[in-house]
């Protein structure tokens, strides 16, 4: 029998029970552990599950990013799938172009609608596997997000450009029997829309609508007139002989273009005007008086033609431009356009006795003194009849339509060859002295010889309309067509000028190349439009193969006792075109009558 004593019995309880403590403690630090891992579990699910919602929503965000952006319908018009039905209000309602169906969105409300997208929760294997099939995984698989646009946001700078869109996306996701939710705001960046197919029309009373076209006779009196285009337009501008008669909207407020979808939308209001009282801005009405042929300008003046902006016009020219939203950037327009105005009261039978209009009135006036060949527009038939008889003047379709070009409607127009020796039957129209007749009286009035103005000897190449071909310029006829080196395309000629130059002209030398112009002939340089005066050696100009080339020489030619015949021509081709206005001579691009009124114009404001 073993005998403890009292103080070895207390230890070992101490013992037993420290061990006790101990096994306590660190029962509850694998509690704690435990307790504190399920935690950050359950913090790491939660902001999984934050994240699965926000990129559904961010997801949400940028397709509908990619709906607001154009894309080419099946009519070929570029329009967004998602527009607004008006895009000057700060209120927007939506509106799906069916062209173009969003097939992920739902257009549900005025202002927005829902998508249904993928989520990281979405994406199992049986949704992977189905898309990399190319095959629609199902509804199911994907989540639900609201997007509701608050308010364009329109630029400081550019007031009525919607630079951006405010919008704001919500949606939520239950996972692990938790609600996740998002709800948050965000700028969506916007392209400027641009207007198109700008659209110029008129109607008398109680008329339809008509589209203005070239030689329209808008002699009627009052002719209401409206603007129209495609697309997003802000305001627009009706021109009267080349200068802003009247401006329509400004504001986006009275503009029926007001969203991509809009098409031969009006622009502000249609007004009326009378052409034949009307005044051009910056003039007043006068009496249109004697047509005159301005050396100088190479034009004919009176009746409103050759600029004169204060005449009251027979003809007018009409022309609309376009704005968008960005009022800095170049308008579209529509082609300008000469129309008849009026219809003088002294266009009437032979001699006056009967009034009448147009051509029918053309034909029938001063028979005897200048007959009418022919409806011939080629002129053929005046040469034919030129060839025979030299001692009278001669119309027919070919003057009539120089006339209207000329803007000359309150006279006959004839031409006369009595000057060109019978044995030479190698002329041209641009040989003809220039008549006009005052239909009632049948008086004769000599208008003008082509001379002047013109601009390189007779001996210079122009190129053909081919690109390859060439020929004399002073063998040119109505119906040549020209070569454009920077479009690359064929001009018909409008008109041809020719007459002795006075003044010394100038002689360029580009290696092979030659060319003799007078001074005020346009070049193209790096620089743009430059005269021949102001050309040195050294300078770049352009030749018609697109290529630059240095002057080696400039020398000036005294014209000497006999003075030198120049020509030039002018191209058929809207005025505002400049592009449109360029000619290769020699092989060197130039540009033609159009080019150089406006160097001389400008000449003269800076010596002004």
């Amino acid at each position: 029998m073993i005998i403890r004593k009292k103080g070895e019995q207390g230890s070992s309880a101490f013992a037993l029970m420290a061990s006790v403590v101990a096994l306590g403690m660190a029962g509850m630090a694998v509690q704690q552990t435990f307790l504190n891992t399920k935690r950050t579990v359950d913090d790491s699910r939660s902001a999984q599950n934050r994240e699965v919602v926000q990129g559904g929503a961010m997801n949400s965000l940028s397709v509908f990013k990619s709906l607001l952006s154009t894309r080419k319908d099946a009519n070929g018009r570029y329009i967004p799938s998602i527009y607004a039905a008006n895009y000057f209000t700060t209120d927007w309602t939506l509106k799906a172009n069916t062209q173009l169906p969003a097939s992920d969105f739902t257009l549900d409300t005025p202002a927005g609608g829902t998508f249904r997208n993928f989520s990281d929760q979405n994406m199992n294997n049986e949704v992977i596997a189905a898309i990399m099939k190319d095959q629609k995984p199902g509804s199911a698989a994907k989540t639900s997000f609201k997007l509701r646009v608050i308010r364009p946001v329109f630029s400081t700078q550019m007031p009525f450009y919607a630079e951006a869109v405010r919008v704001n996306v919500q949606g939520e996701i239950v996972t692990n029997n938790k609600l996740q939710k998002v709800n948050f705001d965000a700028n969506i960046p916007l392209a400027r829309p641009v207007p198109e197919k700008p659209k110029l029309q008129f109607r008398s009373a109680g008329g339809a609508w008509a589209e203005v076209k070239e030689g329209a006779d808008l002699s009627s009196g009052q002719i209401e007139f409206r603007v129209l285009a495609s697309g997003v337009a802000l305001k627009a501008e009706f021109l009267l002989d080349g200068a802003v008669a009247k401006k329509l909207g400004g504001d986006g407020k009275d503009s029926d273009a007001n969203n991509y979808a809009s098409i031969d939308a009006q622009i502000g209001e249609s007004f009326k005007l009378d052409l034949a009282g009307a005044t051009s801005p910056g003039g007043d009405s006068t009496d249109p008086g004697e047509e005159q042929w301005q050396e100088a300008q190479c034009t004919t003046l009176g009746g409103g033609g050759g600029g004169a902006g204060n005449v009251l016009s027979r003809n007018r020219t009409l022309q609309a431009r376009i704005y968008g939203v960005d009022t800095d950037a170049p308008p579209i327009q529509t082609e300008a356009v000469n129309v008849i105005a009026s219809i003088p009261t002294d266009w009437g039978t032979s001699k006056g006795s009967a009034t009448a209009v147009g051509l029918s009135a053309y034909k029938k006036s001063c028979t005897t003194e200048c007959p009418y060949v022919n409806d011939d527009t080629t002129g053929a038939s005046i040469r034919a009849a030129v060839e025979i008889d030299r001692s009278k003047d001669y119309s027919g379709r070919f003057t009539f339509d120089e006339a209207v070009k000329w803007k000359i409607n309150t006279k006959k127009l004839c031409l006369n060859f009595a000057h060109i020796p019978k044995s030479n039957n190698s002329f041209t129209f641009f040989d003809a002295r220039v008549m006009v007749y005052n239909v009632k009286t049948c008086s004769r009035k000599f208008l003008f010889e082509r001379k002047a103005c013109g601009c390189v000897t007779e001996d210079t190449l122009i190129t053909l309309g081919d690109g390859k071909s060439t020929k004399r310029i002073d063998q040119l006829e109505p119906t040549d067509t020209v070569w454009n080196p920077l479009l690359k395309k064929a001009y018909p000629i409008r008109k041809v000028t020719q007459g002795p130059e006075k003044v010394p002209m100038i002689e360029l030398k580009l290696g092979q190349k030659t060319i003799k112009a007078t001074g005020n002939h346009p070049f193209i340089s790096k620089k743009g439009n430059v005269a021949a005066f102001r050309l040195h050696a050294g300078d770049e100009i352009l030749l018609g193969d697109d290529e630059w080339v240095k002057i080696d020489d400039v020398t000036a030619i005294a014209a000497g006792e006999t003075p030198p015949v120049v020509w030039n021509l002018e191209v058929e081709a809207p005025d505002y075109d400049l592009d449109a206005h360029r000619i290769v001579a020699n092989g060197i691009a130039t540009g033609d009558l159009v080019i150089q009124r406006l160097l001389e114009t400008e000449a003269l404001a800076d010596a002004n």
